[in-house]
């Protein structure tokens, strides 16, 4: 039987974030992958494919989750928000995304293979397209004999349209191990984050 363990392996950004964790938040099931999920300042579908769990923890943030088709595979996918600086220019509102999502490169638990950042208009806002895919050699559900675990991200760091100190983040992750891991990931995570709309944020 397999354990339901959905590793966020997504980075979350900024220091600060919207609304209080709700208790005992359960995860429940996606029963329909055309049905809308409405998070503070936006709406959005599931990932498009079956097996997908999700939980709102708060007005603003929720999380999803499936387990994977081979032993120590799992996605997680993250849509939040939080709250940005004043922020003038494209090239300063890029450092601060890039900053946020920093990880400790120095760390040899971790090998960098992909870590690409590109300015986007995608969503007639100011944000940040990122791709990251590492080896992460300390993994906690590293199986016996095997040396990594391959994780990959994909996502966008967005400004709500309505106020410029809402940042929004859409997100998609897997982690597996390397021949295991999905070949149509980029396309699920890139049409996860097509779907989402914007709405007010007062709403």
């Amino acid at each position: 039987m397999k354990t339901k363990i959905y590793l966020l392996v997504i980075a979350t950004f900024l220091t600060s974030s919207f609304g209080c964790a709700a208790k005992s938040v359960e995860f429940q099931k996606v029963t329909s992958l055309t049905n809308r999920i409405e998070v503070m300042g936006l709406t959005l579908l599931p990932p498009q494919e079956e097996g997908w769990e999700y939980k709102k923890i708060t007005l603003a943030r929720t999380q999803f989750g499936k387990v994977g088709a081979h032993k120590d595979q799992s996605l997680a996918g993250l849509v939040v928000l939080s709250k940005l600086p004043n922020i003038g220019s494209k090239e300063k509102f890029m450092k601060v995304v890039s900053e946020q999502r920093a990880r400790n490169t120095g760390n040899p638990r971790f090998e960098n293979l992909i870590n690409d950042e590109v300015f986007s208009a995608e969503k007639d806002t100011p944000a940040v397209r990122y791709h990251t895919k590492y080896k992460d050699f300390g993994a906690i559900n590293l199986p016996k004999g095997a040396k990594y675990l391959i994780v990959e991200d994909i996502g966008i760091m967005c400004r709500h349209p309505e106020n410029q100190n809402v940042g929004v983040t859409i997100a998609l992750s897997q982690r597996s191990l390397p021949e295991d891991a999905i070949e149509n990931f980029e396309e699920l995570a890139n049409e996860f984050i097509k779907n989402a709309e914007f709405i007010p944020l007062s709403k």
